[in-house]
This record gives C-alpha cells, structure tokens and sequence, in this order.
C-alpha cells in the first residue's frame, strides 16, 4: 500500500478535531519513516528482489519494530502522546486518539496489501493476506480509498466551511434586505441619473446658442 495511505489522513482531518492534515500526512507513514531509519541504521532488514510481487520488489523480511502488531500499535500509542503533549494548547483527549488510530490504520492497510511479512510480535507469526499479489486490483483500491478519503475531506471541511460562511452573511443585520432595498433604489437612480444626462445637454445647447 502506498497513496492509499494518505486516504485515512484526508478522511481523519475535520473542523471539529482541527488536527492539522500535515500531521495526519504524517501519521498515516509514521511506521515507515521508523522502518526506513531503521533500516539504513542496519537494524531491520530489506532486500530487493526482481518479481518478489507483482506491486513490489521490496522483500522487507525483518522489520519487528517497526511493522510487527506489538511495535505499531506501541508506536500508535507514542504518537497519541506526543501530539498531546505538543499540542496540549489545542488538542483534545479525541484528538490525540484519531492521530493514534491514524498511525494505526498504516499496518491496517499493510496487512492487506503485504505478503505474509508483518509480525504479529518480534519477528513471529507473521500474517499478510498479499493483495501485492494482484496489481490491478491493488491498484483499483488505493486510488478508490485516496478519492474516498478525499471526497469525505471535502464533505467534512469545505462544504461545512461554505455553509458557515453563508450562515454569518445571512445573520448580518443588512443582509437580509440588501437584495430587495438595491432592487427598489435601482429605477430611483437611474431616474435621477437621466435628468442629469438631460440637464447637462441642455446647458450644452443654450452654451452653443450664446
């Protein structure tokens, strides 16, 4: 699973939490940015492996601590608290959770989308139901879950915003005449505004007279 991460992040964010999206963003690939640290310092595993699936070449066949059930429910719980505690200002007990089940949803997806290669502790009982395996469908679902993500951003954030919006203009005290006093002003103004017309060219004639 790649972009189908970022599904959860779009879907998550809402005006009543106001967890900023770039926190979801990373949320959603927290327990990869901990695999790729991990790996380059050489403590998990990786290797590349020519048709080792047909959505990845990517065999990471040790990765208790980021990817195992134990770690990424241990680094859900990390990431609630650290949100919490940065943002203890702003964030709610709610809020801090939905980061929490963010993080979470990534080894969600994963279990999905991987082989049988996450742990469910330490580098045992590994489970993986291997959608990697079919690339068109692998492929159907994580841009069917990004525009489900985003449509529900959408319903969740701007349209709510809109009707905000429309709601504060309608309880301002002119609004709800303005329409109807422009309507009945407009022929008084554009009477006055032809007599003047008219003013100005008889002026215009008897100047020429003289």
């Amino acid at each position: 699973m790649f972009v189908g991460h970022y599904s959860v992040a779009f879907a998550a964010k809402s005006e009543q939490n106001r967890i900023p999206l770039w926190v979801l963003f990373i949320a959603v690939q927290f327990l990869d940015y901990i695999w790729a640290t991990l790996v380059l310092l050489g403590i998990e595993k990786l290797r590349v492996i020519k048709g080792f699936t047909a959505g990845s070449m990517l065999d990471s066949y040790y990765h208790p601590y980021s990817h195992s059930l134990v770690g990424a429910l241990i680094w859900s719980a990390f990431a609630a608290l650290v949100y919490k505690k940065f943002w203890q200002a702003k964030a709610s007990n709610w809020a801090a959770l939905i980061v929490g089940l963010a993080v979470f949803s990534h080894w969600i997806l994963d279990f999905i989308a991987h082989p049988r290669d996450l742990a469910i502790y330490d580098n045992k009982w590994k489970v993986g139901l291997g959608l990697w395996n079919y690339r068109g469908l692998e492929f159907g679902l994580e841009v069917a879950l990004l525009a489900g993500g985003i449509v529900l951003y959408l319903a969740w954030n701007a349209t709510r915003s809109c009707r905000a919006r429309r709601c504060l203009i309608a309880r301002l005290p002119w609004a709800s005449g303005f329409s109807t006093r422009s309507l009945s002003l407009w022929p008084t103004c554009l009477r006055r505004a032809r007599r003047r017309e008219s003013w100005t060219i008889i002026r215009g004639r008897n100047a020429d007279t003289i």
